[in-house]
């Protein structure tokens, strides 16, 4: 299946796509590099042109050579950040799913890392698509609230199918996989504000403000 096909079912069709998702054969590597990492790459992508944009707008309200080297650096550094963010992103989905299939056991489940891994790669399908929209600072900042909202919906009806959580056990599983989520959305919402942040010091250090 087509990332672009898999995108599509797992947002309009979830119910029915866990079920075809859960007898997948899969690795957590292989969804990671052939799934996750394109979607996330491109959200990023977005998300530093608009902070590069962003930053040479502010850059150029100080004019002359010094507004040219804060644009330069902004650029370089955010570029930089942007990349290893990412990379801190995506090692952090990695081991998200790892957790998850180590608590699925004690919930009735079956300890599976690429189960595990599935879960959470494709729960985070609509917190990327999202993320395309991060070029437009205001509106990609509430589509990304939006699809963490229903990244969480798609983790709540995929415990089971995915997981094999008997179903007496589902709520609490679910309870515990959306802390996960949402404790590793904060660290990732964390990074991304730091890389931010990390181009406007160095936009201000370039203009000696």
């Amino acid at each position: 299946m087509s990332i672009v096909d898999r995108v599509k079912n797992i947002l309009m069709s979830p119910v029915t796509e866990w079920e075809v998702i859960a007898k997948e054969p899969a690795t957590p590597s292989a969804l990671l590099t052939s799934y996750a990492a394109p979607l996330a790459t491109i959200a990023a992508v977005s998300g530093m042109i608009s902070a590069v944009i962003f930053g040479a707008l502010i850059a150029n309200m100080f004019g002359g050579v010094a507004g040219g080297a804060a644009a330069a650096v902004s650029t370089v550094s955010t570029i930089v950040s942007g990349i290893i963010g990412l990379a801190l992103s995506l090692l952090l989905v990695f081991a998200m799913g790892h957790i998850v299939s180590a608590l699925a056991s004690s919930f009735g489940g079956k300890a599976d890392a690429a189960q595990g891994a599935k879960l959470i790669v494709y729960s985070g399908t609509p917190v990327w698509v999202a993320g395309f929209l991060g070029i437009i600072p205001v509106i990609g900042g509430l589509a990304v609230f939006a699809g963490l909202g229903y990244a969480c919906y798609l983790i709540a009806i995929g415990v089971r199918p995915v997981l094999g959580i008997p179903q007496d056990k589902t709520a609490g599983m679910t309870i515990v996989t959306l802390l996960i989520y949402v404790v590793g959305a904060i660290v990732i919402a964390g990074i991304n504000f730091a890389i931010s942040a990390f181009g406007m010091i160095a936009s201000s250090a370039a203009t000696g403000i």
